[in-house]
């Protein structure tokens, strides 16, 4: 059994893990703020510290919860759904696809990781997707929900004037800001998970995008199959009575 490591001040580290080479990180670390560019010493940072272990369930469900409403927000649905059906709707749909991801797509990753000599355990699978996906979906998602919710208000103005039109024109365009903020952001957080992928289980680039990407694959095919026979059931159920209203 792996002994936990001991921080300098003496207390020990909750998050067993196989060794990794700690001695060249940095003592200070802002990983909020270095996962975007240092993915790699951010990831072997976050695991030297147990602190940071509680955030990984919130991150993900960040995740889940915002990738669910800009998929909303983008495909139009606040134009044609109540508000006060839409909201829970699209916090429920994104928590249970947040943790069905989180959990079942790192049992998925972890074992493809394992076929390819990979060296992590599950626990450090988890924590690197929680932060490879849930810190960088913030900024994007602070964005399309600002450029949404604007162009959400003034499509509802009874009495469109000079003014509502310029609102309109303005909310258009920081709605295609949020669209292309999302869309450069989503390509960074692959270049970060994949990094980490490789960092935790000592496999080059190229392996850790492959394993990912499968990984990705068979989660993906096993949440829409169970979600057509849990989800989207309750969801034909429920929108006659919404339009019934």
């Amino acid at each position: 059994m792996l002994n936990p490591t001991k921080t300098q001040n003496g207390a020990h580290n909750t998050i067993d893990h196989p060794p990794l080479d700690h001695e060249d990180l940095p003592k200070h670390l802002n990983p909020w703020l270095s996962i975007l560019i240092k993915p790699r010493v951010t990831i072997r940072y976050i695991l030297a510290h147990s602190n940071y272990k509680k955030y990984t369930l919130p991150l993900f469900l960040l995740w889940g919860v915002g990738q669910f409403m800009i998929a909303s927000f983008a495909n139009l649905l606040p134009f044609f759904l109540p508000l006060q059906w839409l909201i829970p709707g699209i916090i429920i749909v994104g928590a249970f696809s947040a943790l069905f991801f989180l959990y079942i797509g790192s049992f998925f990753l972890q074992i493809i990781a394992k076929a390819f000599k990979g060296k992590g355990t599950f626990l450090q699978t988890r924590t690197l997707l929680a932060w490879g996906n849930g810190v960088i979906t913030i900024p994007p998602l602070a964005l399309f929900f600002i450029a949404s919710l604007s162009a959400l208000i003034v499509s509802q103005l009874s009495d469109p004037t000079v003014a509502g039109s310029s609102l309109t024109l303005l909310a258009f365009l920081f709605f295609m800001l949020g669209v292309g903020a999302c869309s450069i952001f989503g390509i960074w957080q692959i270049v970060i998970v994949v990094k980490m992928i490789s960092e935790i289980h000592k496999i080059s680039t190229g392996i850790a995008f492959l394993a990912g990407l499968l990984a990705f694959i068979i989660t993906f095919f096993n949440f829409l199959t169970i979600s057509s026979f849990t989800v989207l059931p309750l969801i034909y159920m429920v929108l006659p009575s919404i339009f019934a209203q």
